[in-house]
């Protein structure tokens, strides 16, 4: 899945319209919401009932998951749609077919039908919600064989609900969302258990048992097959290079191709090993990339950074950008105190809540504040290891301020 890194966003007055949607504050319900989505979709055909499925939700490794699955769709001479969330460069690379995102033309095609449509109804629905009718429309259209659908956020409430996909799939849960979700893991995966549909197989990675008996109890009550997917070492050694959950995402994949009767990933194997995720413990020579942006994504990517990549004879600094509202004092105690952290000031226009970083200094003294990566250049002259994480912002700045020469390594 690789992107033109030189593209930038498309000016247009629909993107702005779309993005007015995520500044809209209204009192409806989840549950009312979702409803509204299911009117629309009415209104427009049902686009989503014309293609077959798989629904892909967790915390950590679904955006990986629903790539790998697409890849694994399309190598079995499948027309494949792929839609995930958020992207790193442009809104496109949300919404793809056999790897190509959506052309602008299209994109703006299907915005402007939804736009009408929602005035014509008059039923409120928010950003995300007008990019998922947008995806289904343009898989509707171009007679997809099958989508691959990541989940938004959770599973009750996404947008996404709608289906009713050829099997469900979840990923490890952990804490993130908490505001949306639920303040407890259980919460949350009661949740994203919702995604289960009746009598529709689903597979589950192995995760605490606490977890794993929830998505069990609510399988067993709807009558669906329930897989539980646990890599072992003689898998992990196909796939010695990667990090430990990507080979955990490689095996769940593995087993829903094979259970669907298709090319595996072991038979697929050489095509797997060429496949590079952006921003997915991406590395360009001394520097590696991550969108881990939770502290379970954060905790699993330090365990592989420290057993693939560090040198205890370099020192190691982060540049780190999180959202106001992640869970900034866990994240941080995660990293090791003899890493040195800079926390990449990005102005962003859609958060306007104070970040802890500033409201309590005395507190987090030790990491310093910057406005941009410039300090990347000299760190990067004495080859420091350096490790870029905490959202798709920072990594989208780094690689864009890269492929702009701004940066060199």
């Amino acid at each position: 899945m690789f992107y033109n890194w030189a593209t930038m966003i498309h000016k247009n007055p629909l993107l702005d319209k779309l993005y007015s949607y995520a500044q809209i504050k209204t009192s409806i319900s989840p549950a009312q919401k979702i409803s509204h989505v299911k009117e629309i979709l009415a209104f427009l055909g049902n686009p989503h009932k014309n293609f077959k499925s798989f629904h892909i939700t967790g915390t950590k490794g679904k955006g990986s998951t629903a790539i790998y699955l697409a890849y694994g769709l399309r190598k079995n001479g499948f027309k494949t749609g792929l839609f995930t969330s958020p992207h790193i460069f442009d809104e496109r690379e949300r919404i793809q077919i056999d790897s190509v995102p959506i052309s602008w033309k299209k994109l703006f095609v299907y915005l402007e039908k939804i736009f009408l449509t929602i005035d014509n109804l008059k039923l409120p629905i928010g950003f995300f919600d007008i990019l998922t009718v947008c995806a289904f429309l343009y898989f509707c259209e171009e007679k997809i064989d099958y989508a691959v659908i990541e989940v938004g956020v959770g599973a009750q409430f996404d947008p996404t609900i709608v289906l009713e996909p050829e099997a469900s799939i979840i990923t490890q849960i952990g804490l993130d969302h908490t505001d949306l979700l639920g303040d407890s893991l259980e919460k949350i995966a009661i949740t994203k258990s919702y995604i289960i549909k009746p009598q529709t197989p689903v597979y589950v990675q192995n995760q605490s048992s606490e977890m794993i008996e929830i998505f069990k109890r609510k399988a067993q009550s709807l009558e669906s097959p329930f897989y539980l997917c646990d890599a072992n070492d003689a898998w992990n050694e196909h796939f010695h290079n990667l990090p430990s959950f990507q080979k955990q995402n490689l095996f769940l994949v593995n087993k829903i191709l094979t259970k669907n009767q298709m090319k595996n990933v072991l038979e697929l194997i050489e095509d797997y090993r060429h496949l590079k995720i952006i921003g997915r413990f991406q590395r360009l020579d001394n520097i590696l990339l991550d969108v881990a942006h939770n502290p379970l994504s954060i905790k699993i990517l330090i365990e592989n950074y420290k057993t693939l990549i560090e040198d205890p004879l370099k020192q190691t600094v982060v540049f780190l950008y999180t959202k106001p509202q992640k869970d900034f004092e866990t994240i941080i105690s995660l990293f090791p105190k003899e890493w040195s952290i800079y926390f990449v000031d990005i102005k962003n226009p859609f958060v306007t809540k104070n970040h802890p970083i500033f409201l309590n200094r005395e507190k987090y003294g030790h990491i310093k504040i910057v406005p941009d990566l410039s300090p990347l250049r000299q760190l990067n002259e004495n080859k420091t290891q350096i490790l870029i994480t905490g959202s798709f912002l920072l990594v989208e700045k780094f690689l864009r301020d890269y492929q702009k020469k701004v940066l060199t390594l």
